[in-house]
């Protein structure tokens, strides 16, 4: 009978092409370091996401209500040069300002539909002031010299919050101009 002994350079190279524990415990850790980052900035796009939705959403409103501005008549009431506004709620400012109004209802404008357990359901609260300031005549024809304001400067802001970042707001401008102005 033959006893074989195992040659120390054949053992050797038999641990060589083996992944020892160590390997695999660094490996893993790598693994959910990676992973760990992956979810974290998949948490920053989702609130970054909701930011631009929220700043999507005040510059419609904005704009909207820039446009309600423009289909008045040049000598309506509400179109007199005035600083800013105090902040009205989006509810409260279509009706009485704009009655027959294109304005969005303020319930359309939401964070979404998603419903987390044990947390009321909250809409994002957007609040509108604007300002309205008298512009000189432009200096050359279509209104001759001394013609009084003829154009509008409208200013409007939309305000609202974000959990990390307060007061966050959107300013849109235009300009109104008189189509038939009564002292030429």
């Amino acid at each position: 009978m033959r006893i074989r002994t195992l040659n120390p350079k054949n053992r050797l190279a038999k641990t060589r092409h083996a992944f020892t524990m160590l390997e695999v415990t660094v490996a893993i850790g790598i693994l959910a370091v990676g992973l760990l980052g992956i979810a974290a900035m998949s948490l920053h796009a989702m609130s970054q996401g909701r930011a631009g939705k929220h700043a999507t959403e005040a510059a419609s409103i904005a704009y909207s209500v820039l446009e309600e501005f423009h289909r008045m008549n040049f000598a309506d009431p509400a179109l007199v040069a005035a600083p800013w506004t105090a902040p009205q709620p989006l509810a409260a400012l279509v009706a009485p300002i704009f009655p027959a109004s294109n304005l969005p209802a303020a319930n359309e404008f939401t964070q979404g539909s998603v419903q987390i357990a044990g947390v009321a359901q909250q809409s994002q609260v957007y609040t509108v002031q604007w300002q309205i300031t008298d512009s000189p005549a432009p200096p050359s024809p279509p209104w001759p010299a001394g013609t009084l304001a003829v154009r509008k400067t409208i200013e409007v802001r939309v305000i609202w919050n974000e959990p990390d970042w307060p007061n966050r707001q959107v300013t849109i401008s235009g300009v109104r101009y008189d189509d038939q102005p009564t002292d030429i």
